[in-house]
């Protein structure tokens, strides 16, 4: 653990800028999350400021930025020079994934661990810019309720997912932003604000390119092998893997006018979750498409098309810029960001990011009336990765 720390800390020094002048850790005992360690800056005094003066304004300066998605959810704590002290991962913040109460509890426990971290007070942040999916400009009170009484302070505004993923790719004025994830939808962006948009409609309407429309391609596959409809696939022994499908131990034939027991205990499992649980599923196709299944190929290749169809219906050509890539499915399967771009005019500039988290940083400052340049946006994105 020790080895651990050191080498963690070293990163930090890496990355760390102005105004800090040393960084350094003590071990933490938190009863609900075990033994840990908070590491510790030490701020050097900007030129013209008393030690008084920065003290005091420490924690004035302190905002917050959540990126909630439908896998998890990522809070960054940071102070007004974009310096990220805290970083923080709970559960799914996405309400029409998991429901309004347990979203608003996952992005409290992120943002409560996140403060903890930084070692500063949880009433201490001025802004918390709160990124999810489709909810720009929406109303707080269903998440300022349960922060307020976790004791943190500040004021609460949600911004668009979408826009915090193409600000942690870029600060370009005018571009695009595709993601897919648990869903999919592609917007052009203007000035930090959605211009145009298209899909996002959920798993029922559209979503074309998403997690779950992979996930729920590759389930229908293996369906469709055990059943006798489609060809053998290797899709289908990671699907059963994936969903934990008992096998039978003996051979699994017809008998009559019954399925056979492989395809009932798929059936079963898949009708017990939520449908958009299938989401999980995505890798699996991915990763055999990746080893040159056909079938699976076949469905990575529909997946790129409907998300360029997205792009395009957003494209001005009068008004080009780069193209940020992001969501689970495009910035951990690169079979399918590789299609994606396949699929586009060559010629385009496109940059991938993880995950929303630098760019509700963005947000968060630009809310608390703080300059967001390129040295503070290349901050946030050098520390964060120290603490990530």
């Amino acid at each position: 653990m020790a080895a651990d720390i050191c080498g963690r800390l070293a990163r930090i020094r890496a990355a760390a800028r102005k105004p800090f002048s040393s960084v350094s850790a003590r071990a933490i005992k938190n009863p609900l999350h075990g033994v840990g360690f908070r590491v510790e800056r030490h701020f050097q005094h900007p030129e013209g400021r008393s030690p008084d003066a920065v003290m005091k304004t420490r924690h004035s300066e302190i905002v917050v930025g959540v990126d909630g998605g439908g896998s998890s959810t990522r809070a960054v704590v940071l102070d007004a020079h974009g310096a990220c002290l805290g970083y923080a991962v709970a559960g799914s913040g996405n309400r029409t994934a998991v429901g309004a109460d347990h979203a608003a509890l996952a992005i409290t426990e992120a943002v409560v661990r996140a403060l903890d971290t930084a070692g500063v007070p949880r009433d201490a942040p001025r802004t918390l810019a709160v990124a999810l999916a489709g909810a720009s400009g929406a109303d707080a009170t269903w998440l300022s309720r349960p922060l307020a009484e976790a004791g943190v302070g500040g004021t609460v505004v949600i911004e668009a997912d979408l826009v915090a993923g193409y600000l942690s790719g870029t600060l370009a004025e005018v571009g695009y932003a595709v993601v897919a994830g648990t869903g999919a939808i592609a917007a052009q962006v203007r000035d930090r604000r959605i211009a145009a948009v298209a899909d996002g409609l959920g798993w029922l309407l559209g979503d074309d390119g998403s997690g779950f429309q992979l996930g729920l391609a590759g389930a229908r596959a293996a369906a469709a092998q055990l059943d006798g409809r489609g060809p053998a696939t290797a899709i289908t022994p990671g699907i059963l893997a994936e969903l934990d499908v008992p096998v039978p131990p003996e051979p699994d034939d017809r008998d009559g006018h019954r399925r056979p027991r492989l395809l009932a205990s798929l059936l079963d499992r898949v009708y017990a979750e939520r449908p958009v649980a299938l989401a999980r599923c995505a890798r699996v196709v991915s990763d055999a498409a990746t080893a040159g299944d056909p079938v699976a190929r076949e469905i990575v290749t529909s997946a790129a098309a409907g998300l360029a169809r997205s792009l395009v219906a957003v494209l001005d050509v009068e008004h080009p810029g780069p193209i940020v890539l992001g969501g689970s499915v495009l910035a951990h399967q690169p079979i399918v960001a590789d299609a994606l771009r396949a699929a586009l005019p060559e010629g385009a500039e496109f940059v991938s990011v993880p995950d929303g988290a630098v760019g509700s940083g963005v947000l968060a400052l630009a809310h608390a009336g703080l300059p967001v340049d390129t040295e503070v946006w290349g901050r946030i994105h050098s520390t964060l990765a120290a603490l990530r």
